[in-house]
């Protein structure tokens, strides 16, 4: 999974900036990731949906810089070129939502996760 995440980035990287080995590290992205497995909420008989993996999965922050290759939204990004990061199955789907309001909950998860 680790090599899944690590290739998604350097997918991307070269999307961001066009010689990423050179760029200085303020015009490159940011992924702060966590791995994450499903866990039961209110109801402990409603069992989460584990398809492969026994439900191990990642979340990730991703910050772009300012000035990026990019012309689309981030998100508008990762819908047009699925075919760049869910490659053979083993990533079947990249969920991308921007974060508008309620950074503090972002910070807050995170957190959560670097102390477990």
């Amino acid at each position: 999974m680790k090599q899944e995440i690590q290739r998604v980035y350097s997918n991307l990287i070269t999307r961001v900036h066009r010689k990423p080995r050179t760029a200085p590290p303020d015009e490159l992205p940011i992924l702060i990731g966590a791995v994450d497995l499903p866990v039961y909420k209110s109801d402990r008989f409603s069992s989460p949906l584990v398809r492969c993996n026994r439900g191990l999965h990642f979340h990730a922050l991703i910050l772009i810089p300012d000035r990026s290759r990019l012309r689309v939204p981030l998100q508008d990004h990762f819908q047009s070129c699925a075919h760049l990061y869910e490659i053979d199955g083993t990533i079947t789907k990249i969920d991308v939502r921007p974060v508008l309001d309620g950074y503090e909950r972002v910070v807050d998860w995170l957190i959560t996760f670097s102390r477990r």
